[in-house]
């Protein structure tokens, strides 16, 4: 059931992400309203969990600056805010509000784990190796695969099943020399 329930929530993610593609042109010069008044449905598009409405509405900080954006004009304030609301978090708030049951994971059940790490943590830019995971909460059976694996160029690194906060969808790649090894 857990992985069941993880793949249509994917699904779900998946027709979300495309239509804030397409929605987000058609509600952007209405987003200041939206996002304060939490305006179903177009809100569950919006990103809400960073601490500023600038870095919701644009970007975090970091963000803009990894990617050396600038926003001084209209075009580029709506360019940031595409890249960061509708590509990089699409149905953030929705993502957010669906989420696994949450609290302390009890019965672990490591099925693969070549990370060194105790099995339930994810694979990441610092962490290589596989890993496979059930784990049970509050009564709520949940799983955890990831896998990071150092490529010629790049680092290739997967993420699926329940985190502490949220369903995780993600494939990742890093260049190689950009990661901390």
């Amino acid at each position: 059931m857990m992985i069941i329930r993880w793949f249509l929530y994917g699904v779900l993610f998946l027709v979300m992400m495309v239509l804030g593609w397409i929605f987000h042109p058609f509600y952007y010069p209405f987003y200041n309203g939206i996002y304060i008044n939490k305006k179903v449905p177009f809100w569950w598009f919006m990103n809400s969990d960073e601490p500023t409405f600038f870095e919701n509405k644009y970007g975090a900080v970091w963000w803009l600056k990894k990617k050396e954006i600038k926003i001084y004009t209209g075009w580029q304030k709506y360019k940031a805010s595409y890249r960061w609301v509708a590509v990089r978090n699409p149905h953030y708030n929705l993502k957010l509000k669906l989420i696994p049951k949450l609290g302390k994971e009890t019965k672990p059940k490591i099925y693969f784990n070549t990370t060194g790490m105790d099995g339930l943590e994810f694979c990441n830019e610092n962490i290589l190796g596989v890993q496979l995971a059930t784990f049970t909460v509050e009564g709520q059976r949940q799983f955890r695969f990831s896998a990071t694996f150092k490529l010629l160029f790049y680092t290739q690194n997967f993420q699926f099943g329940m985190s502490k906060k949220r369903y995780l969808h993600k494939v990742r790649f890093w260049n190689n020399k950009n990661v901390n090894w």
